[in-house]
């Protein structure tokens, strides 16, 4: 069973590059349990690949832009 918690503090900061793609972020959060328990969690999470990957324009776009 998960127990309800109280967010008492949470910050996060993002590593943006000159494209305005978000590189990397970092988080870390406090909180109290309703047994009154307070905890502290850190995280981070690193995007790579956004400037190689490439997406297929969907079909129904030309139809779309003929269409307005």
């Amino acid at each position: 069973m998960v127990s309800e918690s109280t967010v008492e503090n949470f910050t996060m900061t993002a590593l943006v590059d000159s494209d305005g793609l978000v590189r990397s972020s970092t988080y870390e959060i406090t909180y109290t349990t309703s047994e009154g328990e307070t905890h502290s969690r850190t995280g981070s999470i690193r995007f790579n690949g956004a400037d190689t990957t490439t997406v297929t324009e969907p079909a129904w776009v030309e139809e779309a832009q003929a269409e307005s």
